[in-house]
Parts: structure tokens; C-alpha cells; sequence
């Protein structure tokens, strides 16, 4: 545990083999509320993990090519993910965004090829650089009315993805602040991917 002036946060977990975690809420009488940067980097035995209700933020690249873990359950009081937080989790297979999250960070989720199921908060806003690149079981996503966003190749590679079911209209859609590379297979830009964008009043090809 690394302490901060009235709270602590996750630094690791040691020599602990355990293969599903439940962090703490509590530590020393005081608060955990979080992850220090990579503090689960690298970790190749962890399969599962439970984050309590007292974390607000999950620091950057915290799971990091944490190559087993297949399950997380994020709190509803989460507001922050960070750059890079699951990059390269390969067997993690479906996750939900807490409703408070509002941005999804730069490469996010990128390389987590076994990834089918993404649930996103209503309130989400912007999706970030390569916040999915690589996620290439990924088959269908939907994205909320209420994102403005979507970053140079948020969906690089994504070459399974069929059907983006948008939560809006299409003039919202194509209000979107959107880079010509938010959507790429192989390096190709958006028209070689095949995949449709389902709008409330229509399709978008």
C-alpha cells in the first residue's frame, strides 16, 4: 500500500498468488481509494478482480499486460480510467464502464483481443486514441448519443467489428468530431472496414 495524506493506495500486491482478488476498501483504519500507476503490470496469475465501492480512479496502466486476467468488476463510484489501464489484458473477455465515467483514455482497451462485450456509460463523452485498437473479437459496440468524440484510431484494427449501434441520430452522428482514422483495418481507412452504423433514423455505411 502507498500512503497519501489521509488515504491509500494499491501499489501491488506483493507476494500474493491468489488468483482472484478482492482489493480492500480499508487499510491501517484509513481509506483505499485507488491504484498507483502499474501496480498490476505484467501479472500473469491473476484471473479475476473485484474493486470495492471506495475507488474512484484506476491509475495509469495499472492491468498492463496482465495476461491471465479474464474478469473485472469495476465500482459505480468510479470516475477515472487511465491511459494504457487493461492494454494487452488478451483473455478479457467483456466489461462494464461504470455510469460516471465520462471519457475512455487513450489506448484503453487496446489489444485486448478477446474482448466481445463492452457496456458504455450513457454519459460517456469522448473515446480516445486507440481506446479499442486491436480488440479483434470485438463484433458490434454502442456508442452513446452523448459522445462528441472518437479520436484517431479509437477502433484501429478492429477487423471483426459488423454493426456500431449509435444512440443518436444521423446528423449526430455526423456531428461526431471523428478522425478519418477512428475506424481502420490493417492501416486502411474507414471505408475498408465492413461495418454499419445504426443511427435511431437510420444506417450509415
Amino acid at each position: 500500500m502507498i500512503k497519501k495524506e489521509d488515504h491509500y493506495l494499491v501499489g501491488g500486491i506483493g507476494t500474493c498468488t491468489d488468483t482472484d482478488i478482492v482489493f480492500p476498501s480499508e487499510y491501517n483504519g484509513l481509506p483505499v481509494k485507488g491504484f498507483d500507476g502499474w501496480a498490476m503490470q505484467s501479472n500473469t496469475s491473476v484471473v479475476s478482480v473485484v474493486i470495492p465501492s471506495s475507488y474512484t480512479s484506476i491509475g495509469d496502466r495499472v492491468f498492463w499486460n496482465c495476461s491471465a486476467l479474464r474478469k473485472v468488476t469495476l465500482p459505480e463510484e468510479l470516475i477515472y480510467l487511465s491511459e494504457y489501464a487493461f492494454w494487452d489484458c488478451n483473455l478479457l473477455a467483456e466489461i462494464n464502464i461504470p455510469e460516471n465515467v465520462t471519457r475512455l483514455p487513450h489506448f484503453t482497451f487496446s489489444g485486448c483481443t478477446s474482448l466481445t462485450s463492452i457496456d458504455l456509460p450513457d454519459r460517456l463523452s469522448e473515446i480516445g486514441t486507440g481506446a479499442f485498437n486491436r480488440c479483434t473479437a470485438l463484433t458490434e459496440i454502442t456508442i452513446p448519443a452523448g459522445v462528441t468524440r472518437i479520436a484517431a484510431s479509437a477502433f484501429n484494427r478492429c477487423t471483426s467489428l459488423r454493426d456500431v449501434y449509435f444512440l443518436g441520430t444521423v446528423a449526430e452522428w455526423n456531428a461526431i468530431d471523428r478522425s478519418e482514422t477512428s475506424f481502420e483495418a490493417n492501416n486502411m481507412a474507414l471505408e475498408g472496414m465492413n461495418f454499419t452504423v445504426h443511427c435511431v433514423d437510420g444506417d450509415v455505411r
